[in-house]
């Protein structure tokens, strides 16, 4: 086993109150902040939850979310994501940290799949802080422990992940479209009457 820390740099997300534009400033910066809604248990970043933020000065690349970057949510539930594709000016909140891995024995997609893993939810569970809203800090996240696997059953393993996924999409797919077409066909047969 081998921390987290000893293959990635962490980068916790930037905070956003401190950058807010005014309504009267003229300077003004657009950009996309990463929604906590964005994450989900595939691993997978969805960006159709990003948010629109006005910035007061230029937000340093540092905050600027890459391909190849993992997100984790400090904030429970802690899903992390992997970010597959490029994004333009999409900057990430202090709610999450970044995981950028420094080691190439590892898939940084399988790293976010291990993260969002119960053996790391459990590890995770016990370091929780805060009263009103768990989360966890920069540092746990840092002691993570990752297993050292050959790279090319990472691979193996994500792409099995992947294809379980598109699986379980097309299924609930059949089953929406099965209920509504029961649902139609009671509706046609009840309206016929006897």
């Amino acid at each position: 086993m081998i921390t987290l820390a000893e293959i990635s740099n962490l980068k916790m997300g930037l905070v956003l109150n401190r950058k807010k534009a005014g309504l009267n400033r003229a300077d003004k910066f657009n950009y996309e902040v990463v929604s906590l809604k964005s994450f989900n248990e595939n691993a997978v970043f969805d960006n159709k939850f990003s948010e629109e933020f006005i910035s007061n000065v230029q937000i340093k690349d540092d905050y600027k979310v890459k391909q190849g970057d993992i997100l984790l949510r400090l904030r429970e539930p802690n899903f992390a994501v992997f970010i597959d594709k490029e994004y333009e000016n999409l900057i990430y909140p202090s709610l999450m940290v970044r995981v950028k891995l420094q080691d190439s024995r590892f898939d940084p997609h399988f790293i976010a799949y291990y993260l969002n893993s119960n053996t790391v939810k459990k590890a995770l569970s016990t370091e929780l802080s805060g009263t009103t809203i768990p989360m966890i800090k920069v540092a746990d996240v840092n002691q993570i422990k990752i297993p050292l696997i050959n790279l090319d059953k990472q691979k193996k393993i994500v792409e099995y992940l992947k294809l379980a996924h598109q699986e379980n999409e097309l299924l609930q797919n059949l089953i929406n479209e099965k209920q509504k077409y029961s649902k139609d066909i009671f509706e046609t047969l009840a309206l016929q009457g006897e």
